[in-house]
């Protein structure tokens, strides 16, 4: 069974502009995904279906093989982590630790188990000596790390990071690169950075004007520069 999957998804704006229009797209667990598409190709508006923030038109959103409701929503998103584009747009606490704690605090744990919990995803990425720092007096790479961290304490499935390169340079794209190729779980990428996602995705999906224009291997999709460029990605 599909850790997500969406059935003829489609999702029509108010003012009639279609956004989505019959996406099918499944995620496996452990998975790695790149979801490229030129900016309005309905890459945000797919990710919002995927965290049931979102109602469809018609077609339908499928996590761990159920549908959103209003009763099971909010379980349901438990098993979807979104790391922000914007790292500090998720950190707002005093400290580090309690950043990354607040998370699962939400879901009722406590005590020494919700430090340990804490902890054991700042350790997971590499920043458990940042326990105690500020998150605004840290370096874009480290507020990155710790944000990732906080999505990690919830135990998601399946983490969505919205152009996780945005604002590093070099090095810190390479720390976060090694970074995300040593977890378990699955990935879905939204980035325009295609070099990232092809030295980190083994599979691409992309949409153009609501529609999944290509979904296979992502050498196989990067090939064609010509093709790209008409997708608005070259």
């Amino acid at each position: 069974m599909s850790i997500v999957s969406t059935e003829a998804l489609r999702h029509v704006w108010p003012g009639g502009e279609v956004a989505l229009d019959g996406v099918d797209v499944a995620i496996e667990a452990g998975e790695r995904v790149a979801l490229l598409g030129r900016n309005g190709a309905g890459k945000t508006t797919f990710v919002h279906h995927l965290l049931g923030l979102l109602d469809p038109t018609s077609g339908q959103v499928l996590v761990g093989g159920e549908a959103y409701t209003e009763e099971n929503a909010r379980e349901l998103r438990r098993g979807i982590g979104l790391v922000f584009q914007d790292a500090d747009d998720q950190l707002f606490m005093p400290t580090v630790l309690e950043d990354v704690a607040f998370g699962p605090a939400n879901l009722g744990i406590e005590g020494d188990e919700l430090e340990a919990r804490a902890l054991a995803a700042l350790a997971s990425v590499g920043a458990d000596h940042l326990v105690g720092k500020a998150p605004h007096h840290l370096s874009g790479g480290e507020r990155r790390r710790v944000a990732i961290a906080g999505v990690l304490a919830m135990e998601p499935a399946l983490i969505i990071l919205d152009e996780p390169t945005s604002g590093l340079d070099p090095a810190g794209r390479r720390d976060l690169e090694l970074l995300l190729a040593g977890l378990g779980e699955a990935l879905l990428l939204v980035t325009h950075d295609l070099g990232f996602a092809r030295r980190l995705c083994g599979r691409a999906v992309v949409l153009d004007e609501g529609r999944v224009v290509a979904d296979g291997p992502i050498d196989e999709v990067l090939a064609d520069e010509g093709w790209l460029a008409g997708v608005g990605l070259a």
